[in-house]
């Protein structure tokens, strides 16, 4: 188990190594902690919003399409009433490739955002164990 004294004397060992005082580098590897997890919960919030927007966005082509039933002598053609239909008339949305490409962009997203907000809210919460991680990790590189 580290004390504060063993902290201390690993903190000296990397200030002489690098040849900055100690108190200075310990005071910037805890700022650098917080702005790293206000970073990436940053980042977490607005890939949470982009997903949001793109489910709402793909689920709205296919429930909001609106088509107007022009009859014609042979045949029946469906015009597009509103944009969700226009877009809905896109091949690749009409032959449902969509929801493949959108389903594994959804995923990545997924794994991106459950990666970076806890690991920000950590950061923002606890900068001190992450200081003290990077300066330990420092002795041993």
């Amino acid at each position: 188990m580290m004390n504060e004294k063993t902290i201390s004397k690993y903190i000296d060992v990397l200030s002489e190594k690098i040849g900055v005082a100690a108190e200075h580098i310990y005071s910037t590897l805890y700022k650098q902690a917080i702005v790293y997890g206000i970073i990436n919960l940053f980042v977490g919030v607005i890939l949470l919003i982009g997903l949001i927007v793109s489910i709402k966005l793909v689920v709205n082509i296919y429930t909001k399409s609106k088509f107007e039933e022009v009859k014609g002598d042979w045949s029946t053609t469906f015009i597009p009433l509103n944009n969700y239909a226009k877009f809905r008339e896109i091949d690749f949305v009409d032959d449902g490739y969509i929801w493949w490409v959108c389903g594994i962009g959804w995923i990545i997203l997924l794994v991106i955002i459950f990666v970076s907000i806890p690991e920000g809210i950590l950061h923002v919460f606890n900068p001190g164990y992450y200081a003290i991680k990077d300066i330990l990790e420092a002795l041993k590189g």
